[in-house]
This record gives C-alpha cells, sequence and structure tokens, in this order.
C-alpha cells in the first residue's frame, strides 16, 4: 500500500504529503465477581493521508481495507483541499534526529486467563475487573523523506471497579493502571481497593463533623489525578489561541504555588504513551508547563507551534479510536517530593485525607469550579481518627492549588496521569 500511495500519479503533483498508518491489535478480557464475561479479540486499521496541495491543506481518513483504498484516500485528500484556502501556518515538520525504526519484541498476544479475585473472599456487591494487552504499530510516511518511520510497542492495561453499599447509599470506587511492560503488581491494587471498600461501611457521615469553614485537607493520587484529567487541555496551544480555555493570556504568570510543577513526557520509561515521535513525526520530549507555580509552555503541534513562531513539542497524539489525531497529553503528572504521606499526616491538627473519589464534576456555567464527592479520613493532632462517608466539596482549581503546602512522593499513574498525594492549606470545608 505504500508503495501504491508513493507512486500514485496526483501525489506526484502534491507540494507534499505525510501517509500515516497504524494498527492496532488487541485482546480486551472482562471479569464480573470472578467469572468471565468477555474475551475478544479484535484489529483495528487506521490509515490518515495529509497533503498540502498548491499551498492549501488536505486531510482523508479511512478505518477500514477496501479495494479502492488508495484512490478514495487520495481523491478525498485532494477534494479536501480544494476546500479551503491557502494557509500560512500549515507545514509538514522536519524529521531530525527521528529515529528510522522502534521496534520491541512483541509476542504473540495473549489475553489475562484468570481473575485476580477468584481466590479471594470479599465482601462488597460487584467487581468488575478489565484487562487489555494491545500491539500497536505506527508507519509514517513523507513525499520528502526516503524513508519511512515505524514504531511498535505493547500496552498492558487493567481497570478494577467495586461496588459496595452503606444503607441506602451505593459507592463506585475505581483503579487503573496502563504500561508497556507487564503489570505484576494486580493483587497489590486490588487488595487496596477491597479495604477501602471495608472501610467505607465504617464510615461517619463528613456533615456530622464539627469543622471549621476552611482547614488543611489532603487529597490522595486518585483525586489529584482526576483534577488534572479535568484541566489537562487548559494547557494544548490550538485551544489557548482560540480562548476557549482559563490559561488564555497566562503564560510566564504565577498561577500555583511555588510547590507545583506539571510535567508531560512523551519519553518516560514504560509509560503507556510512550513513544519516540508523534503521530506527524515530530520528536517526543520532555514539557515542563508549569515550574514552581509559573506557566511556562504549552502543548504544541506544527500548526499551533507556526502560530507561536516555536516547534512542536510533540504532542500530536491518537488517542483511542478517534478519527483524527489533535494535541493532547502524552504522559502528564504533577512532580512529586520527597514527603512521606505520614509526614502529610502529621502536619494537621484538625483535618481530613480524601482518598476515594466518588464523582468530580464541573460547576455549571463557571470553568474553573467543580463539584467533589469522596470518602476519606477524620485527622487530630496528626494521627488518624476515624472514616469519613459522603464529603462533598465545591472547589476552585486556581485557589484549590494556590494553597498547596507540601507534596508526598507517593506518585501514581492512571493511565495517562500521575499525580502524588497534596496538603493543600486553607480548603473550603463547609
Amino acid at each position: 500500500m505504500i508503495e501504491q500511495v508513493q507512486q500514485h500519479a496526483r501525489l506526484i503533483i502534491a507540494d507534499d504529503y505525510e501517509l500515516a498508518i497504524q494498527r492496532t491489535e488487541s485482546v480486551l478480557t472482562s471479569f464480573h465477581n470472578g467469572k468471565l464475561t468477555l474475551q475478544n479479540e479484535s484489529q483495528a486499521d487506521w490509515i490518515s493521508l495529509r497533503i498540502e496541495h498548491r499551498k492549501r491543506p488536505g486531510r482523508s481518513v479511512v478505518c477500514n481495507k477496501s479495494v479502492d483504498l488508495v484512490n478514495a484516500l487520495v481523491e478525498g485528500a485532494f477534494q479536501s483541499a480544494k476546500l479551503t484556502h491557502p494557509d500560512p501556518w500549515f507545514r509538514f515538520p522536519l524529521w531530525k534526529n527521528i529515529p528510522l525504526e522502534t521496534k520491541e519484541t512483541v509476542e504473540e498476544l495473549s489475553p489475562f486467563s484468570s481473575s485476580v479475585t477468584s481466590e479471594k473472599r470479599v465482601n462488597v456487591d460487584v467487581i468488575e475487573e478489565r484487562y487489555e494487552t494491545a500491539n500497536v504499530q505506527t508507519i509514517l510516511v513523507r513525499k520528502c523523506q526516503k524513508t519511512p518511520r515505524r514504531v511498535q510497542k505493547r500496552i498492558f492495561g487493567l481497570k478494577f471497579s467495586v461496588l459496595t453499599h452503606v444503607g441506602s447509599n451505593y459507592y463506585w470506587l475505581h483503579d487503573e493502571r496502563a504500561s508497556q511492560k507487564p503489570l505484576e503488581k494486580k493483587g497489590e491494587w486490588l487488595e487496596k481497593l477491597l479495604q477501602d471498600s471495608e472501610t467505607l461501611k465504617e464510615g461517619i457521615l463528613f456533615n456530622d463533623l464539627n469543622m471549621a469553614k476552611k482547614g488543611p485537607v489532603i487529597f490522595g493520587p486518585r483525586v489529584n489525578i482526576a483534577f488534572l484529567k479535568k484541566i489537562s487541555d487548559w494547557f494544548y496551544a490550538d485551544k489557548v489561541q482560540a480562548g476557549r480555555v482559563p490559561l488564555c493570556g497566562k503564560t510566564n504568570e504565577t498561577l500555583f504555588s511555588s510547590k507545583v510543577t506539571l510535567i508531560d513526557d512523551g519519553t518516560l520509561e514504560h509509560a503507556r504513551n510512550s513513544s519516540p515521535f508523534d503521530m506527524e513525526g515530530s520528536l517526543s520530549q520532555k514539557t515542563t508547563l508549569v515550574n514552581q507555580g509559573v506557566l511556562t509552555s504549552l502543548l504544541y503541534d506544527t500548526y499551533s507551534g507556526a502560530r507561536d513562531n516555536r516547534l512542536s513539542t510533540g504532542n500530536f497524539v491518537r488517542s483511542g479510536s478517534t478519527l483524527e489525531p489533535a494535541i493532547g497529553a502524552t504522559n502528564l503528572y504533577l512532580a512529586p517530593d520527597q514527603n512521606e504521606i505520614n509526614t502529610l499526616i502529621r502536619q494537621l491538627d484538625q483535618g481530613i485525607v480524601i482518598d476515594g473519589l466518588h464523582y468530580l464534576e464541573s460547576v455549571p456555567d463557571t470553568e474553573t469550579e467543580f463539584f467533589l464527592k469522596a470518602s476519606g479520613w477524620e485527622v487530630h493532632g496528626g494521627q488518624v481518627i476515624q472514616p469519613l462517608l459522603d464529603i462533598r466539596l465545591k472547589l476552585d482549581v486556581f485557589d484549590l492549588f494556590k494553597n498547596v503546602a507540601m507534596i508526598g512522593n507517593d506518585l501514581t499513574f492512571h493511565g495517562s496521569f500521575g499525580a502524588p498525594s497534596i496538603l493543600f492549606e486553607n480548603v473550603p470545608l463547609r
């Protein structure tokens, strides 16, 4: 197929073109209370052609293999270019220092054959286990480059969901992991989730406590990761340039506490989305977005980089089954410090620890405020006293992260996002 595209008569007259091919072979296995409910093998092909013809950009995408695939792909790209206008910001990135081929030793895909819960006696209503193993192969071909670029990687992922109830209230607890190496601590992660579920049954309602209007709160990694997921697109350059997120015009401003450093790293070892290059051939890299509280950079593809007169950060990515790539985070995380979680807890004279998140939703008609419902612990004199239920808070992200007092060393990744525990001061509790 690559040869057919390279030899296609119409593409010979194009100013330039880029062919991207991605094949994903995956095995998905699910268990419900230890019983196998799904085992599915699938293969998906995604093919994209971007062209520049008479200074006009065009794109065509197909997700299946037809007899006349190449002609349909090329005609679609030229028709797309015909309907656009010359764009001074559009260009293809140079493949400087991009490796020709990065290939792991990929064995035949094999599903997770047994449930982690099959040997455990548990006292919850529902335990859902979902495992995925995927081989992902990406090939990039450019008219002006003689040799294609290839990368092949394997991804291991899991997600645990536990449903339990306290009285008439039901609670879902979730945990997930993803890596490019086999996951070895599945039993420990699920055991921690089950312990959290048992703790809920012993908890008292947060509203029954006599708390001040504001106080110190420790958010565990799950909660901080949830905030990170909600605000990650604030750092996408195209959205900032369009004025669609709260960070417009705030570059080099101090947004958060000096203890906050936010990093996106497409080269992080074994991380889910690490790759030598992104979906347009820009070199993956480590980008510090917030350095000691100051917004220092955004995430760019080549197009948005040209508009700001800078290079791409290697963040033109395709996630899941999305039709077209776009700017996105690779492995986005809040940098940890050296403090143990017990050190954070000992700082609390009277406060709470929140480590079980039930939901985090945006407040209607606001950009930076969120409703949080969670569970956790009451702390007095640096000691954990009792579990808490039904913690409900309304929080502003900027106010919250301006009041960071201490950061833990327990950096945890859920999929593509990571965070440690964080001690916040002056959090609204009422």
